[in-house]
């Protein structure tokens, strides 16, 4: 049970991390393209 709850916590912590990259990739990409049609 003391085992369980560190590797919950883990993966939970994984989770949101992966979620913020992917948040971070999105939003640069999109600064990205409306940098581009600006110039453009």
């Amino acid at each position: 049970m003391r085992d369980v709850r560190p590797f919950k916590d883990d993966r939970h912590q994984q989770i949101r991390t992966a979620l913020a990259l992917c948040r971070f990739i999105l939003w640069l990409i999109w600064m990205v393209l409306t940098d581009h049609d600006a110039t453009h």
